[in-house]
């Protein structure tokens, strides 16, 4: 790369069957690097691959090592005159066989890591409803004997074993690993030094939204967006909510989809303050939450960077949040909400009064944290930033 250009990047994702974060988070770093002027070249994957015996044949031998990617990106680095190679998520198709690719090129790598994946095979910290660490301390064998990737013990073996020859053979020596919190960070800490990474912590970022109409809240009405699952506290939300039911001066509307649909929809019909809208289109969604006192983020697990939390902070809705993880320190961290015990009902309404008698305070700290931290500017400066250490750094140094 020449002195002063900006590097031209190629930037590699493994898509899910079900869409998610990860997705928006690519699809914007994409669009914010061709916008300040960035060569932008993709390689992806997706989970659709995974089907019939071929395709679980190719899964099984891409959970180590995946040949196919390594030459298809060691090919495209050398026909695109790729400078760096920045992935989001390598599992399971990609793998870290992209970074050998890489290497064998010459060519620094970034990965942004959205999630546990490097530490626990259920990439989530989350088991039997409540945070579950046992990995960290005992070993990936604690998961094979739970099952947590897929609810299968066979699945997991093969997942852990995968995961334990990575390690083994530090197959992330020399990466640049970008964590979405401080929180991030710190539970990654060990493996970084044991693998010799470098790590650097960059969050999530919101596209400016420009809504046509104003906002009309009545003071009354609370948000939850989300998938409808429990470990993303919906189950909790609806029992707090329950148990107020005829003292409740607030309205709650619930976006979102999955497996407790039914739950939620039995809620509605025994709560006349709870609303059910089913999954919406996302510019419906950033309607609902403009219109919102305040959204509610009761997950139970760490999480990764919720996009909602940012898309409310760039909107001025503040966000009430269970006391966990990286949802919680971005709360805290803010002053933008308020953050609530998952194991006290009183603690939770404290959390609603509080935020929505005193909202303006909030909604100004919310919007005026995601203007310093979360907006395309400081995103792109904190990118740059990153892009231009490694460039500026002795060649070979981290490779």
């Amino acid at each position: 790369m020449a002195s002063g250009c900006k590097p031209r990047v190629l930037l590699a994702h493994n898509f899910y069957q079900v869409p998610g974060g990860e997705d928006a988070v690519f699809s914007n770093e994409g669009r914010l690097l061709r916008e300040e002027g960035h060569g932008v070249v993709e390689y992806t994957r997706h989970n659709d691959e995974v089907r019939g015996l071929a395709g679980r044949l190719e899964l099984a031998r891409s959970l180590r090592w995946s040949r196919r990617t390594y030459e298809e990106v060691r090919s495209l680095i050398r026909r695109e005159s790729v400078d760096l190679v920045h992935c989001h998520n390598a599992f399971p198709l990609i793998s870290p066989s992209i970074y050998d690719a890489a290497r064998d090129e010459g060519v620094p790598v970034v990965q942004t890591v959205h999630n546990f994946r490097l530490l626990c095979p259920g990439a989530t910290f989350y088991r039997d409803g409540e945070v579950c660490e046992e990995c960290l301390s005992g070993g990936l064998g604690r998961a094979v004997r739970h099952g947590c990737y897929k609810g299968s013990r066979v699945y997991t073996e093969a997942l852990a074993r995968a995961m334990e020859w990575h390690r083994a053979h530090r197959v992330y020596r020399g990466v640049h690993m970008v964590f979405l919190t401080e929180f991030n960070k710190t539970k990654h800490l060990k493996f970084v030094r044991e693998q010799g990474c470098v790590a650097h912590v960059k969050p999530n970022f919101s596209f400016p939204v420009n809504l046509s109409e104003s906002r009309r809240s009545n003071g009354r009405k609370l948000l939850f967006v989300g998938r409808l699952e429990e470990e993303k506290g919906i189950k909790l939300l609806l029992d707090f909510w329950k148990a107020q039911d005829s003292k409740c001066s607030y309205e709650l509307v619930i976006l979102g989809s999955g497996s407790l649909e039914r739950a939620v929809a039995d809620c509605q019909s025994f709560c006349s303050n709870v609303s059910f809208l089913g999954r919406l289109e996302h510019g419906c969604v950033l309607e609902q939450i403009a219109n919102s006192e305040a959204l509610i983020f009761p997950s139970l697990w760490y999480e990764g960077f919720p996009m909602t939390i940012a898309e409310s902070f760039s909107l001025g809705v503040p966000v009430i949040s269970s006391d966990l993880g990286n949802h919680g320190q971005i709360v805290r961290e803010s002053g933008g909400g308020a953050c609530f015990s998952v194991s006290s009902s009183d603690s939770f309404w404290s959390c609603v009064d509080r935020v929505c008698s005193r909202r303006e305070e909030y909604a100004y700290r919310a919007r005026k944290y995601f203007e310093t931290n979360l907006s395309k500017q400081s995103n792109l400066k904190m990118l740059d930033e990153i892009y231009n250490m490694i460039a500026s750094s002795r060649k070979g140094e981290y490779l």
